[in-house]
């Protein structure tokens, strides 16, 4: 009998410090995760029919139009991409794009 009470204890122990560190690793991935977020813009309402293959081209000259005098360079836009689209928005709304640039 008191072996297993010390089995339990063992196993109860282990799983309190498993779950200790599953917190720790949870808190330091949302780390990371707003840490690589920093970089990024969301931008809405450009339509659709700026598809990927002219999306870079009409992300350049958005930036230059807003911000002329820093002469932003296509080397800085590191990607970009369109999210999908919510289920509570309307079909013909156009999907957001996430900007993320270079550090």
């Amino acid at each position: 009998m008191m072996q297993t009470e010390l089995k339990y204890d063992q196993v109860q122990t282990t799983m309190t410090d498993l779950q200790l560190k599953v917190e720790q690793l949870e808190g330091k991935l949302n780390d990371l995760e707003d840490r690589s977020r920093r970089s990024n813009i969301r931008i809405r309402n450009i339509p659709e029919i700026v598809n990927d293959s002219t999306l870079k081209k009409f992300l350049r000259d958005y930036f230059e139009s807003l911000l002329a005098e820093t002469g932003l360079k296509d080397s800085e836009l590191e990607r970009f991409h369109r999210l999908p689209r919510p289920r509570n928005i309307a079909e013909s709304s156009p999907r957001d794009v996430i900007v993320k640039f270079q550090k």
